[in-house]
């Protein structure tokens, strides 16, 4: 009788057999990996590597760095036959050596495996080809006898017929789980979510749930009898205990074996399994014991909960937030530049006005508290305007700085050097009467007479006064240099006038002198601060509109220069830095509506310019400042709802405010006359902030400010808080030309929406940081390479 085959040799034979049909079956269906598809893929792979590289170079414009790398990757890669790098218009821009002759171009355009060619773009318009000319592709040596997938059916049947026998061999050696877990147990195993596996007293696996092959990635078979223990198992409790006492050597057991040891049952502990196939894998085990009916342990059941994607959403976002802490930190340090840069002249980097006045105002109201001295200085820089009519601006800009620079440099640390409008500095200094402010005046200027220029000299006239020459406020103290410095340019310039030296009944303007004393109008001081806190809260309820008014601001002093003293000056820079306070309490719907007011949405807008005009009596009670505010409406020629003055008895002031709609409007709501000056000084100061192509420097500080507050409610998780800002951001950075910002805010606005993202907000607002203070560098990038604006055309 003749023998059958044993079990295994049957079992054996069916696997084989099945593993070659469903390896034919996946030839027909076309799915059976290809040697000569991966040689052909590897080679496409290799050519996008090519192309990418080459467009970085082609980017910078580094032809050099084209070459040597096509150099290199040719050395590199034997395959290759040639490559070059061709242009849109046909032309070879770089090549290897024969490549024009070795290549043919594809008749459908197409790549082949021997010919490539990958397409490069710059931004969305083509700029060129990468073309790479291989080898043909060569097979293995068993593919040149048979067949490849004659060759592959061999080879899988003769390993698989000696692999299953082995295995198998071993397997049914081991305890058949079938014996000992019934079937309609092991169904239900499968139905939980959780891995399950049931453990032998020593520890090996008799049976594993379908959730535990699946997120580990090991078939039944493959866990079947083995040691639970053997598998790449990582305690991050015990790691972490380990870690802080500084002992690597020190760990305790996992909780299956210890369940195994006592018998008591272990919840809740935190492992990791290492799986270079499926990767790294957190689970939250449990284990406890297996008793049979007579008590006695059998064995141990332990649950695996996949927790892989909590761990790492955990990790990402401490990443994340990570992330945000250091770009916080540079935003924050750029704020500072920032901050540092909204002080200052952009040209000769002394003090502004702004600035300047907020110092004065701190340091008046010290000196008068403790009775200490107090003096200012008034410097014009002599007959500027031929420096600039003669030699040109670009020469005139040269003086301001060397000017500015020097007196930086003469005055003390404690002194506040200010560029006061056009060729004009103003400086205080605080602890220094009359006589000594005198004697440093006396130093400044000798040390500008010293300045070297070529083809020029420059001298300056001072006025100088201090606090005990009976000012009634920082605004009087201005005034009274300003008078000495108008009777230096009188007596014959180049010379140092104190107040004390001067006719009290003298008043001087640039066109005359008159003896006749004026009677003096009541001084009314306006504290700057207050002006600032005025200004920045608009600035934070409407930022376009407190930009609005510094710009008008600073417009006005350019018209008002020579026309008016410098006390009426300030009064009219704070008038139009107020002249929109009202709208701090319009509301958005008005505020920000893009199309046009209806009539009842006009009146309230109206409404509250009547407020903002109490606001600011209120608040100073200057009356010349009250009636700029009030009047800059009036038409010049009386039409329209116009019950107040009209013509030239419209106050000075208020007429240089009316800024909108100049020359339409000229001769009829405006003084045309002041239209013109005004228009002039508009076009020679060039906006010394709004940079061509970039972002100005109110913008990159206002969004810098903003991003503060947006990471102080991403570090406080103020999901709320992170959208109303977000979206307030979006549209202010579209007003101020930043799409790309304003775009990264919408996102970070919409998965602020999304509930329970808070790794993806986090995320976008990290994108959102990284943005802006990209744009902050890319101003403060401009700011130190670009020529300063020429702020000297005042």
């Amino acid at each position: 009788m003749k023998k059958s085959l044993s079990v295994t040799s049957r079992i054996t034979l069916s696997l084989v057999a099945m593993g070659l049909t469903i390896l034919l079956g996946s030839q027909l269906l076309g799915i059976l990996p290809n040697e000569r598809d991966a040689i052909v893929r590897g080679r496409s792979s290799l050519c996008e590597s090519i192309a990418i590289q080459c467009s970085v170079l082609a980017m910078r414009g580094d032809q050099a760095g084209m070459e040597a790398s096509l150099r290199a990757v040719m050395s590199r890669n034997t395959e290759i036959q040639s490559i070059g790098l061709r242009q849109e218009d046909g032309t070879i821009l770089v090549a290897t050596p024969s490549h024009q002759e070795r290549w043919t171009a594809p008749e459908d355009g197409q790549s082949t495996e021997t010919h490539m060619q990958v397409p490069i773009f710059e931004g969305t318009k083509r700029w060129g080809t990468v073309e790479v000319q291989f080898q043909p592709p060569t097979t293995s040596w068993l593919g040149r006898y048979l067949h490849p997938l004659v060759a592959l059916s061999l080879y899988f049947g003769l390993s698989t017929l000696l692999v299953f026998g082995g295995y198998l061999r071993k397997v049914l050696n081991q305890l058949n789980p079938s014996r000992v877990v019934p079937q309609r147990v092991r169904t239900a195993l499968d139905t939980l979510a959780e891995g399950l596996l049931l453990l032998d007293p020593q520890g090996r696996i008799v049976l594993a749930n379908q959730s535990f092959t699946e997120t580990t990635g090991k078939s039944l078979d493959e866990l079947m009898g083995k040691s639970v223990s053997s598998l790449d198992w990582i305690d991050k409790e015990d790691k972490e205990r380990s870690e802080e006492a500084g002992d690597s050597k020190a760990r305790s057991a996992p909780p299956w074996e210890e369940v195994l040891d006592d018998g008591q049952s272990r919840r809740g502990r935190i492992m990791a399994l290492s799986d270079s196939a499926v990767g790294d894998r957190t689970f939250v085990v449990s284990a406890s014991p297996i008793c049979d009916e007579s008590g006695r342990q059998r064995g141990a059941i332990a649950s695996f909960e996949d927790v892989s994607r909590l761990e790492q959403k955990k990790i990402e976002l401490s990443t994340a937030l990570q992330t945000l802490r250091l770009t916080t930190e540079k935003v924050k340090e750029q704020n500072q530049i920032l901050e540092r840069l909204a002080t200052r002249d952009p040209l000769t980097s002394c003090f502004n006005r702004r600035s300047f006045f907020e110092q004065f105002d701190s340091l008046w109201n010290s000196a008068k508290r403790y009775n200490q001295p107090l003096s200012a200085v008034m410097v014009d820089i002599d007959h500027f305007k031929s420096i600039n009519d003669n030699h040109g601006h670009s020469v005139g800009d040269t003086v301001l700085q060397k000017v500015a620079e020097t007196l930086m440099k003469t005055a003390r640390e404690t002194d506040v050097v200010a560029r006061y409008g056009g060729e004009e500095f103003s400086i205080l200094m605080p602890n220094t009467d009359i006589l000594a402010a005198a004697a440093s005046a006396e130093r400044i200027r000798k040390a500008l007479a010293a300045i070297k220029f070529p083809n020029l000299s420059v001298t300056a006239s001072l006025g100088v006064s201090s606090i005990s020459q009976s000012a009634g406020g920082p605004q009087e103290l201005l005034d009274q240099a300003d008078k000495c410095l108008y009777v230096a340019k009188r007596n014959g310039r180049n010379q140092v006038v104190r107040f004390d030296q001067v006719a009290s009944d003298l008043i001087v303007d640039e066109r005359s002198v008159s003896r006749t004393k004026e009677a003096k109008p009541p001084q009314t001081t306006i504290p700057f601060p207050a002006v600032t806190a005025l200004i920045s809260a608009l600035g934070y309820r409407d930022p376009d509109t407190a930009s609005h008014s510094r710009r008008v601001a600073d417009l006005c002093v350019s018209v008002a220069h020579g026309l008016m003293s410098m006390s009426n000056c300030y009064v009219l820079e704070t008038a139009a830095l107020l002249h929109d306070i009202g709208k701090i309490g319009v509301p958005d719907s008005i505020l920000r509506k893009p199309g046009k007011l209806t009539p009842d949405e006009w009146a309230y807008l109206v409404k509250h310019e009547r407020i903002g005009l109490e606001i600011i009596r209120a608040s100073f009670a200057s009356e010349e400042m009250s009636l700029i505010v009030e009047n800059y409406r009036r038409h010049f020629d009386g039409r329209g709802e116009n019950l107040g003055p009209t013509g030239t008895r419209i106050p000075l002031g208020a007429r240089i405010l009316a800024f909108a709609e100049l020359r339409r409007c000229a001769g009829t709501q405006f003084d045309p006359e002041l239209v013109e000056r005004f228009i002039k000084a508009t076009a020679q100061n060039r906006p010394e902030t709004v940079l061509a192509n970039r972002v100005s420097k109110e913008t990159a500080l206002r969004i810098g400010q903003d991003i503060e507050r947006l990471a102080e409610a991403v570090d406080q998780q103020d999901i709320a808080g992170l959208k109303v800002m977000a979206g307030h951001l979006a549209e202010s950075a579209a007003k101020q030309g930043a799409p790309e910002i304003a775009a990264k805010a919408l996102e970070l606005e919409q998965a602020a929406r999304q509930k329970g993202d808070v790794l993806g907000v986090i995320q976008r607002a990290c994108e959102l940081l990284e943005y802006c203070r990209a744009a902050q560098s890319s101003f403060l990038e401009h700011t130190s390479t670009e020529e300063p604006c020429a702020s000297s055309r005042a």
